[in-house]
């Protein structure tokens, strides 16, 4: 069976900045500390995930995200701060924005007649950081990245919703549909 997620893909000038934030921790991890991984952006685009990836019937998932967008209007969001998914994924948490998130995971749980659940909120932004290293990894990033200041410093808006597939030949997940937030504008 298929496996599918339902996240949000960044604008791509905040891709753009998220890409730039890696080369600059892949680089600061190398000469600073003498880490030889490379830290990659993993599988799929930066995004941040509102469903985590399931087996589950297509059309159930894609109702569930289609009725939510329905629901829910455009918004805007910001970052926050970074953190670790242990054992080595790095996250950008999102602020500004998150109360509709979890708005949204919640509204697709409940239309897909599953458990509803609190979420905070992140962008995946790098993997392959041992979690030793994780703190001067962030602490270079955070001092010394233009890059990092630029995301910190920017809000950005969220239009639609994507359900992504999983390729299975590669492991990469795709973007395999679109569903515009049409629902009213909260502030």
């Amino acid at each position: 069976m298929t496996k599918y997620f339902v996240g949000i893909v960044m604008p791509v000038d905040i891709e753009t900045r998220i890409y730039e934030l890696q080369k600059r921790m892949a680089e600061r991890a190398r000469t600073r500390y003498g880490y030889q991984h490379s830290i990659s952006h993993g599988r799929s685009r930066p995004h941040v995930t509102l469903l985590e990836p399931i087996d589950g019937p297509p059309e159930l998932i894609h109702r569930a995200v289609q009725m939510t967008a329905r629901e829910q209007g455009p918004f805007r969001a910001s970052f926050s701060g970074l953190g670790l998914f242990p054992p080595h994924t790095v996250y950008l948490s999102c602020e500004q924005g998150s109360t509709q998130l979890q708005d949204m995971r919640k509204n697709i749980l409940s239309h897909m007649g599953m458990n509803i659940s609190d979420k905070v909120f992140h962008v995946s932004v790098a993997r392959h950081i041992a979690q030793k290293d994780f703190p001067s990894v962030v602490a270079t990033a955070e001092e010394e990245s233009d890059a990092f200041r630029s995301l910190m410093n920017a809000t950005f808006p969220i239009h639609g919703v994507f359900v992504f597939s999983k390729h299975t030949e590669d492991g990469r997940w795709f973007p395999y549909s679109y569903y515009g937030l049409t629902g009213p504008v909260v502030s």
